[in-house]
């Protein structure tokens, strides 16, 4: 059994959950431990300082560390690394769209890339939190999975980054409001996508130069 919170910690998750807001509403610049105050009801704005001395660095890092959608992500995608190949890259796959298909979610990636130009710490913070979140555990499973077949993998980045790619342009896409009108082809579905995206990655990953198709059983 867990055990209970104590006031410290659901004093922090209250502050958390209102800098997130804050944050939403008025972006990194216009945050401040006041805004997080009136986001969160919270009679003092010291009180924010107090439990967070970092200030928006730390807090920033805390709302990236405890937000829902990213911690479903990941939970899903550590529990089944059992799961065959194409079973496991179509979860990371559709469980990645759901995520970035929140709107909280779309909101903190577009403070990222509007606002890192002038706060270089929000282009250290989000890595920070995107390296356990996606990398690390692909780079598992596919290293895993090409030990037990003995495929070569001279570049595992590389692979990690060939399948993040076309998911990281649809979430893109989804940012900046392009629509079906403005490129005058049909967008595929998520599951279209995905579909087409492991396919098309396990056809390279599984038939590499000097290889036999497939896996070695």
């Amino acid at each position: 059994m867990a055990r209970p919170a104590t006031n410290h910690e659901t004093r922090k998750a209250e502050i958390v959950a209102a800098a997130l807001k804050s944050f939403a509403v008025y972006g990194y610049e216009g945050t401040s431990n006041k805004t997080i105050a009136q986001q969160g009801g919270f009679k003092s704005p010291a009180l924010i300082y107090h439990y967070f001395p970092g200030g928006k660095p730390e807090l920033f890092q805390a709302c990236l560390d405890e937000f829902q959608p990213m911690k479903n992500f990941q939970e899903v995608i550590e529990k089944d690394f059992e799961l065959p190949i194409e079973e496991y890259l179509r979860e990371v796959g559709l469980n990645y769209l759901k995520m970035v298909g929140d709107e909280t979610v779309r909101s903190v990636i577009r403070l990222v890339m509007t606002e890192a130009p002038r706060f270089p710490e929000l282009g250290e913070i989000l890595p920070r939190r995107l390296v356990p979140l996606l990398v690390q555990p692909t780079l598992f499973y596919l290293a895993r999975y090409s030990s037990q077949h003995n495929l070569p993998v001279s570049q595992p980045m590389a692979l990690v980054l060939q399948f993040f790619g076309p998911l990281f342009a649809r979430t893109l896409l989804r940012i900046v409001g392009a629509n079906e009108a403005q490129v005058m082809v049909p967008f595929p579905s998520d599951e279209e996508l995905v579909e087409t995206l492991v396919k098309t990655f396990l056809h390279g990953f599984l038939n590499q130069p000097g290889e036999e198709a497939g896996p070695k059983e």
